[in-house]
C-alpha cells in the first residue's frame, strides 16, 4: 500500500483535500468499491472537507455516471459521516 498512498496521493500538486475528492470520484465511476469509498470520505473529512461538498459530489455523479453508481456512493458516504 505504500507506492499508492506514500508516493501518489503524497505527490505535490494538488491541495490534499481536491486530491481526495478525485479520488472518491475515480471510485465512484470505477463502482461497487464501497470500502474505498468509505475510507476516502472519511480522510476528505479529515482533511477539513464538509459532509455538504461530498454531497454535491454525488449529486455530479448522478448526472455524469448515473444512479447505480451514485448510489453506490450514498453507501459509503453514510459510512464516512
Amino acid at each position: 500500500m505504500s507506492y499508492p498512498y506514500g508516493e501518489i496521493l503524497s505527490r505535490p500538486g494538488l491541495d490534499p483535500k481536491l486530491r481526495e475528492l478525485c479520488v472518491i470520484s475515480s471510485l465512484l465511476a470505477s463502482g461497487s468499491v464501497q470500502a474505498h469509498l468509505k475510507t476516502h470520505m472519511g480522510g476528505f473529512l479529515n482533511l477539513g472537507g464538509r459532509p455538504k461538498e461530498v454531497i454535491e459530489l454525488l449529486f455530479v455523479a448522478i448526472a455524469a455516471i448515473g444512479f447505480p453508481a451514485a448510489i453506490n456512493g450514498v453507501a459509503g458516504a453514510r459510512g464516512g459521516f
